[in-house]
């Protein structure tokens, strides 16, 4: 969700406002503001939205993620369309998801099985 709407967000901001006055040599310090100041409120919608789910070390690997960032920037850099800026920020998204889960799955098989301390 988070990389869908800062890419869209990215594009129309690239499209619209810094390509028409020839600032695009400043993509990355109009980018980075944008992703920091949407994490935060995604993040208070999701907490409220799916309690269930913890989100407690969620706001600094969001904020680190150079990843949300680097779409942006790819998306942005051949303007080949809104439609392809969401595809490429939702299969980022995707792929992001599916790393941090696979990683969550890993970790929990070690802490369940007997593994030898130095393997852990």
């Amino acid at each position: 969700v988070l990389m869908l709407l800062i890419g869209i967000l990215g594009y129309l901001l690239d499209h619209y406002l810094l390509r028409p006055l020839a600032l695009t040599s400043l993509r990355l310090f109009v980018f980075l503001p944008v992703t920091v100041l949407l994490i935060h409120p995604l993040l208070r919608v999701l907490c409220r939205q799916l309690p269930k789910l913890p989100f407690d070390g969620l706001w600094p690997l969001l904020l680190g993620n150079a990843g949300v960032l680097g779409v942006v920037l790819l998306g942005t850099q051949d303007d080949k369309g809104l439609a392809h800026m969401a595809a490429l920020s939702l299969g980022a998204g995707l792929g992001f998801w599916l790393v941090l889960s696979l990683f969550s799955d890993l970790r929990q098989r070690i802490a369940d099985n007997d593994i030898p301390l130095p393997f852990r």
